[in-house]
């Protein structure tokens, strides 16, 4: 039998947790988005619908939905695809200087 905890015990996370993410709406356009990321050096951003948090985009995210809308004949995976236009952002088909500024991980 293992002991029971005491409920009053917990760890902090407060020192490695950002206290202020940024969020966007689920409508928000993938450019923006992509102007976000550059501009502010982000790593993620939080996406939300009326306050709820749907997910995230990660700097990888982005990365590879660059690549899908750069070169799309390359082998991006299609269900990265599926999932981005279920959150309503769609490429603009416009070519980034992102991948140029930032690179990859």
């Amino acid at each position: 039998n293992l002991p029971i905890l005491d409920s009053t015990i917990f760890v902090d996370f407060k020192p490695w947790m950002d206290q202020t993410p940024i969020t966007i709406s689920h409508k928000f356009p993938m450019e923006m988005v992509i102007e976000l990321f550059r501009k502010m050096g982000l790593r993620y951003v939080l996406v939300t619908k009326n306050g709820q948090l749907l997910g995230l985009i990660t700097k990888k995210d982005v990365l590879r939905h660059l690549a899908a809308v750069n070169y799309p004949g390359s082998s991006i995976n299609r269900e990265y695809s599926q999932e981005i236009q279920n959150l309503r952002i769609l490429p603009s088909g416009r070519r980034s200087s992102f991948v140029e500024d930032f690179g990859t991980d």
